[in-house]
C-alpha cells in the first residue's frame, strides 16, 4: 500500500524515514510500511498498527493511550522526533484510554 506524500513533511529518525503533519494541534506520523501510524494532540494518542510498543493487539482497530508528558500543544519536529522513538521503543505500555 502506498502512502500519501500529499501535505506530509519528512522526517528520518535512527535511519528511518516517517511523513508528520500537523494533526488537531499535534502530529499524525506514519512510516513507509504503515506498520506505525500514531495520531498526538492534547493528552491522547490514537493508534493503528502492530509497531507501536509492541503492545499486542494494536494491528487492528485504532486505540487509544496517554499521550507522553514531553508531547506539548506547539509540534516542532524535535517533539515529532521524540513522540517517534517513544513509539517504537519497548518498555512499560502506556495506560490505554477506553472512553476514546
Amino acid at each position: 500500500m502506498a502512502i500519501s506524500r500529499t501535505g506530509r513533511r519528512s522526517i528520518v529518525v535512527d535511519g528511518e524515514e516517517f511523513l508528520w503533519r500537523y494533526w488537531k494541534g499535534g502530529a499524525h506520523v506514519v512510516d513507509l510500511q504503515a506498520g506505525l501510524n500514531i495520531q498526538c494532540s492534547g493528552d491522547r494518542v490514537w493508534v493503528r498498527g502492530p509497531r507501536f510498543r509492541s503492545v499486542a493487539g494494536c494491528g487492528g482497530p485504532h486505540r487509544c493511550f496517554r499521550c507522553p508528558d514531553f508531547f506539548w500543544i506547539s509540534t516542532n519536529p524535535r517533539q515529532v522526533a521524540e513522540l517517534i522513538r517513544w513509539a517504537l521503543s519497548h518498555g512499560p505500555d502506556p495506560g490505554e484510554l477506553k472512553d476514546a
